[in-house]
């Protein structure tokens, strides 16, 4: 028996419907003229348009991805709009209508509202945003959003760390009203990691340096209270007007609930589970090509930068019609900026395993061969990528930390990433150097998953 309902929008079109049973389970049917739409974009990878409904196992998932880590944050709105509810179900009635990608989700009979524009946004008030996130990585919503947005127009954003959504205009920053969407993510960091939002800028600003496609990204400052903004890659303009790009993270294409987002989970994605999610979703065979391209390159960045959470949930494909492409690097973090030399030689440990092992210090050239195996990609194609980014790294690092506008003059950590960074990719290399592919037996790659069909 049905119990409640949202519709799902793509963009201006309807795609469906939500429905959520006496017992909680969330099921999907697809709208039939969505259907029959020769461009329709899938909602997911994991609820293929193949068939027109899709039942719990993944839609479950796919809606608890949209919404953040946080528990403390889930719990305060619901508190804010008066309901003990805080499935992602009963959340998003009120947080839907600017999700990651095309997203909308609106209660049943609602319709994306006409209206576009935004409410403007002081220095002030946005310095007591930042302000407010830093003391309290749960206050997600100011207090005036309610009032300031449409009884359905307030934003939901995945992953961990504190942040809000604003739209950035010729006349400054606005809060969307309504349906109207976002343009930039402000982040502030989290509290157990000094400067993480530094951390970040740095990392990404060097993978863009090496050619790596990464958001635009600026740190800057709002009474005297720093945030990392950064341009959304699911939004583009067009005529003047905000629009959104549809877009998952690797967790909603292949079903997986947040929680097991990092591989030392039961249940968590494997590199193979990534490889597999790219070469089946991905194209036509261009994209496919760039994108295999692109999880290598960015699995062998993250190696020799030390960006020990790029799990499945900090990859994510992009949906235009029925092209699929995966889409650009973000939350990328070195940990040489969070952790001594010391401490990372003892301890850093990858989000998800290379060939076998998660433990940095262990991963040596054996291991890098097979993480080769499991990409399905060519060994010696992968080492070279190695070699180039153990070169390159450590000066991209040093390079974008000269030009970092506000770089934390009170963190040592800083002062010694480079040289931490030169002295891992050295012993990298001396591993590589060590190793012979004939003497490395291919094992089998690791997957978890298969895509519903």
């Amino acid at each position: 028996m049905v119990d409640d309902e949202l519709d799902v929008w793509l963009g201006a079109r309807r795609a469906g419907r939500l429905t959520r049973a006496v017992d909680g389970r969330v099921a999907f049917d697809y709208d039939p003229a969505y259907l029959r739409g020769a461009d329709s974009t899938p909602l997911s990878a994991s609820m293929p348009m193949t068939r027109a409904a899709h039942g719990p196992e993944v839609v479950g998932p796919w809606l608890s991805n949209l919404l953040p880590d946080n528990e403390r944050v889930l719990e305060r709105w619901a508190d804010e709009f008066g309901t003990r509810d805080i499935s992602a179900f009963g959340l998003l009635r009120y947080m839907g209508a600017d999700c990651p990608g095309a997203v909308q989700i609106l209660p049943d009979g609602v319709l994306p509202d006409a209206h576009i524009g935004g409410t403007p946004q002081t220095e002030a008030g946005i310095a007591r945003r930042i302000e407010g996130l830093r003391d309290d990585d749960a206050a997600w919503s100011a207090p005036d959003d309610v009032n300031e947005a449409s009884e359905f127009g307030r934003f939901s954003l995945a992953g961990a760390q504190g942040k809000f959504a604003l739209t950035e205009t010729a006349k400054g920053w606005e809060l969307p009203i309504g349906h109207s969407a976002s343009t930039h993510i402000f982040k502030v960091g989290v509290r157990r990691i000094a400067d993480l939002d530094v951390a970040e800028y740095v990392t990404t600003r060097a993978a863009g340096a090496l050619g790596l496609p990464v958001p635009e990204q600026r740190l800057l400052a709002f009474g005297g209270h720093r945030a990392l903004v950064s341009r959304r890659y699911d939004r583009y303009s067009e005529h003047g007007l905000v629009q959104r790009i549809h877009q998952e993270d690797f967790c909603q294409a292949l079903g997986v609930w947040p929680r097991y987002r990092y591989e030392k989970d039961a249940h968590g994605p494997t590199l193979a589970d990534l490889a597999y999610v790219v070469d089946e979703l991905t194209g036509p065979a261009a994209y496919r090509e760039v994108s295999r391209e692109l999880l290598a390159r960015a699995t062998a960045f993250n190696l020799m930068s030390i960006g020990t959470d790029a799990h499945a949930k900090n990859h994510s494909l992009l949906h235009v019609g029925p092209e699929t492409t995966m889409a650009p690097l973000y939350d990328l973090g070195s940990a040489a900026f969070a952790y001594d030399g010391e401490r990372l030689s003892r301890g850093a440990v990858m989000a998800v395993s290379y060939g076998g092992s998660r433990r940095v210090a262990e991963i040596r050239g054996p291991e890098i061969l097979r993480t080769a195996d499991a990409l399905g990609i060519d060994r010696d194609a992968y080492t070279d990528l190695i070699r180039r980014y153990a070169a390159t790294v450590p000066d991209a690092i040093a390079q974008a930390l000269r030009e970092c506008p506000m770089l934390p003059e009170d963190n040592p950590l800083f002062v010694a990433a480079p040289g931490v960074l030169q002295q891992h990719a050295a012993r990298v290399l001396r591993d590589l150097d060590r190793v012979r592919s004939a003497d490395v037996v291919p094992v089998p790659a690791v997957r978890r998953y298969g895509l519903p069909r």
